[in-house]
């Protein structure tokens, strides 16, 4: 199954500049970068069905933030990949997506 709507959510934004990612990907950045509604925000858009699978910079996560984001991904049955890293691990993450692979 090959996911085109994905979430990605963490760190300041500047993924969204670094030419890697689908057009259909949506950046939400952290609550530090994004301001207090960014997880709010996110989980709207998992639970309103807005996208087929989500990303988590989680080198720039709260821990309350990422179990509020995975556990939404669990309850919509999406797949929820947390990574560590910056662009190289972001694109293996859409590869895995794009492959229907599911960790975390």
């Amino acid at each position: 199954m090959a996911h085109t709507n994905v979430l990605i959510y963490g760190g300041d934004g500047r993924i969204s500049r670094t030419g890697v990612l689908p057009e259909r990907a949506e950046v939400i950045p952290s609550t530090r970068h994004g301001g207090n509604g960014s997880v709010r925000r996110a989980v709207a858009r998992i639970r309103g069905g807005a996208c087929e699978g989500v990303i988590l910079l989680t080198r720039w996560l709260g821990h309350s933030a990422f179990h509020a984001l995975k556990a939404a991904c669990r309850k919509a049955g999406i797949p929820c990949i947390p990574v560590y890293g910056g662009q190289g691990a972001v694109t293996r993450a859409l590869e895995a997506l794009t492959e229907g692979v599911t960790r975390g």
